[in-house]
């Protein structure tokens, strides 16, 4: 009886190290940390700048179409008179 409760105990320290060193493995460095928040940081920028860029084309065109609309009015009025 006395044997099985030390194999018992042995088995027990031997999962809870395993336990430990994976759990240890598993975690994230500081520096990791840092890593992955700064890459995150810059693909939300890249994408913010990129959103940006797209609404400026789009006000650009929309410009274009408004000017190009006055134009032909501006033609079909002159041609009228």
């Amino acid at each position: 009886m006395l044997i099985v409760l030390f194999r018992l105990r042995a088995m027990l320290r031997a999962e809870e190290q395993r336990y430990l060193r994976e759990m240890e493995a598993g975690e994230e460095t500081v520096l990791e940390r840092q890593a992955k928040m700064r890459e995150r940081a810059k693909f939300l920028k890249d994408k913010r700048e990129e959103e940006r860029l797209q609404f400026v084309q789009e006000k650009y065109d929309q410009q274009f179409r408004y000017g190009k609309q006055n134009y032909q009015c501006f033609d079909c009025v002159s041609s009228a008179l």
